[in-house]
């Protein structure tokens, strides 16, 4: 078992960021116990890039992981020199190349994130093969993506809360 989690507060006040701590403290609980192996997370705040002004949204990505492909443990969530992140969860058995002993997440964000507009990352995860779900955060492109396989081996389970979105696997 392996699990990802996603949190997206408004940078308001207070009490929102008093909420948005407690749900993710709660889910942190829970998502430790998913995956024996690894567990770290990133935080940061997704500026406004409509120019109104406003703080942004607080971003909480956070991963547990059972290894089960690799030589080499792996960690999640995963980063690269451009600034995406990604949280995935789940195998890829094809539509992309995964080397013998190679993590797949990691071949995923590298593919990921030569994806130049947001119209080639639905084109390249309606490729893949297996059971996954991922949380990335394209970063030239300032875009938030979840998504799950096609046949829904892997679920997403997202609630809306008046202070804050999260979204869990």
């Amino acid at each position: 078992m392996c699990g990802i989690l996603l949190v997206a507060a408004p940078v308001c006040g207070d009490q929102s960021a008093g909420a948005a701590k407690q749900l993710v403290a709660e889910y942190e609980t829970a998502l430790k116990r998913r995956g024996p192996d690894h567990f770290d997370k990133v935080v940061f705040t997704a500026a406004d890039s409509t120019g109104a002004g406003t703080a942004g949204i607080r971003l909480h990505l956070a991963a547990s992981l059972l290894q089960l492909r690799g030589s080499i443990p792996a960690t999640s969530p995963l980063q690269d020199k451009q600034g995406n992140i990604l949280c995935f969860n789940g195998e890829i058995f094809g539509g992309l190349e995964i080397a013998p002993n190679s993590n797949d997440g990691k071949c995923l964000l590298m593919a990921m994130g030569e994806a130049q507009s947001a119209n080639e990352v639905p084109q390249l995860l309606s490729k893949l093969r297996g059971p996954w779900s991922l949380i990335y955060w394209q970063a030239n492109t300032c875009t938030l993506w979840f998504a799950r396989d096609w046949l829904g081996k892997q679920y997403i389970v997202w609630q809306l809360y008046d202070t804050c979105t999260a979204a869990c696997r």
